[in-house]
């Protein structure tokens, strides 16, 4: 995909959400005006970070992957997406897998790359963010924090 097919939509976008708040009639009070940028940003960066995992994504299908095995070739297996939840929403990300020619070891090569989590269904940010809060609060505090403050849900066994 084009950078600047990527990119022009997003500015359009950006600019749009901008009139939005400065035009808006009822957002006089900082609260209320900070509330709401945030609410109408989010999708917004949303949509800014898939296109950046897009972009990481197309660059790294013409990378060789390197079996695990000396001397061994590697067989690509498939694509498939995962969608783990980010600060600012659900994500999709691609996930190349191959097989190792040598030991049949499943590999994914973009994992670290990409930020794909090893375990559960949220990103790193995710966990930046929650760890010290519900270190200090009990959870059910804690996840009602953050998704007031994020509108990330979770659960004590989410995160």
């Amino acid at each position: 995909m084009d950078h600047d097919l990527i990119v022009e939509p997003l500015l359009a976008r950006g600019t749009c959400f901008i009139e939005n708040i400065l035009q808006a009639p009822d957002l006089h009070s900082v609260a209320a005006a900070s509330m709401a940028i945030v609410e109408q940003m989010r999708p917004v960066a949303r949509e800014m970070l898939q296109a950046k995992i897009t972009l990481e994504a197309q660059q790294l299908q013409g990378t060789d992957v390197a079996p695990c095995c000396q001397h061994a070739s590697v067989r690509y297996v498939h694509t498939r997406t995962v969608s783990p939840q980010t600060l600012f929403g659900e994500v999709c990300i691609p996930v190349r897998t191959f097989e190792c020619g040598g030991c049949g070891a499943s590999l994914r090569p973009d994992d670290d790359h990409l930020g794909i989590p090893e375990v559960g269904n949220f990103t790193d940010d995710v966990r930046a963010l929650y760890t010290p809060v519900v270190a200090e609060l009990p959870h059910r505090v804690a996840n009602d924090l953050c998704r007031r403050c994020t509108g990330v849900a979770l659960s004590s066994r989410g995160a």
